[in-house]
Formats: C-alpha cells, structure tokens, sequence
C-alpha cells in the first residue's frame, strides 16, 4: 500500500501518498464527540494529496464513532485503525471493528475485523486486531462514512489513530498486467 507505509509504520522521514512525496505526514485531526451517527459524523478533511490522519477513542463501553468523508465516483480508499502504542489506563481493548458505508449510510461496501497490524507509530507490533480496509472501490461520487467500534461494543479502546487515503479513478492500464513482455 504504497499511499500510506511511511505513516503506517511511523519510522520514514518521507511520507508517500498517492503518486506524492510529502517532507511530513499531514496535520493530525481529532476525532469530534459526539459522533455516534451518520448525522454528527466527524467530518474528514484531506490534505492536497488526499491522506488525511485523525486520532481518537472509544471512551466509554458501547461507543460508536463514524466519519464522513467526500470521494468522487471511481475513487478507491485505504484505511487502517493503528490500535497499537501507548494506552490510556483505562483502556480494556485493541480489538477494533470498521465499516465502510455508501453513501446512503446504510450499507456496507466493507467490513474489516482484525485485518490490520497496531504498532502505534513504531516498528513494533503490538496487537494484530486492528482493522484495515484496503483498496475499496467507491463507485458512487458522494459523501461516504467510516464506523469504527470496539470489537463486542463492551470495552475502552483508547487510543487509536485512523489512517484514511482517497487515490482518485486511475486509468486501468496501471493496474492491468501486461502479458506481452513488452513495456506498457
């Protein structure tokens, strides 16, 4: 997933995204309570190269919180939950769940139980139950939602940090295997 490795694994100084080199990963948002439902979702603001990285919590035991985000037809989006690093002392959980939803807000295009690797922004691995979404086709252009939840709904997950990348509708060719051995 060349978008987003530098920031996934926190230790490179250059920061890809999409076809861009960045000197640094983009400004950290937070994550705005409330924002348990597609109405009050926390809204993703993307930088020029269309990455974007916000942090935030389950606080308290049954929490849901869901972010929206705008993608123009075609578009493709990566998203990892890093449940790994420090934990807040009343943490109880790094067992993430994600959903990504179309844009009527109902239903689900992907839904990702421990696919993804926490290491909280170091080279360690701390936990294998984080969630990750990769390369998801968003057909539709539209306003698009993330639902992040505790696995089970009945723990603290606290803190994670959401990687989410947009890569716009790309020309098949570059993801198409060339058979004839002759440069494409």
């Amino acid at each position: 997933m060349r978008s987003i490795c530098a920031s996934l694994f926190g230790v490179a100084i250059v920061f890809w995204c999409g076809n861009t080199v960045l000197a640094a990963p983009p400004d950290i948002q937070s994550e705005v309570e409330a924002n348990d439902t597609i109405e009050t979702a926390t809204p993703i603001a993307f930088d020029i190269s269309r990455c974007a990285i916000i942090d935030g919590s389950i606080g308290v035991a049954g929490d849901v919180d869901f972010f929206a985000f705008d993608a123009p037809a075609g578009s493709r989006i990566w998203v990892l939950v890093d449940t790994g690093g420090m934990i807040d002392p009343l943490a109880t959980s790094l067992d993430s769940q994600l959903r990504l939803l179309d844009v009527d807000g109902v239903m689900t295009i992907e839904f990702d139980d421990d696919d993804g690797t926490g290491n909280g922004g170091d080279s360690s691995v701390e936990t294998g139950l984080a969630s990750s979404i990769a390369n998801a086709r968003l057909t539709a252009g539209g306003t698009y939602f993330l639902r992040l939840s505790e696995f089970g709904d009945n723990d603290v997950l606290n803190p994670y940090r959401l990687f989410v990348v947009i890569t716009h509708a790309l020309d098949d060719d570059e993801f198409r295997y060339n058979a004839n051995d002759t440069a494409a």
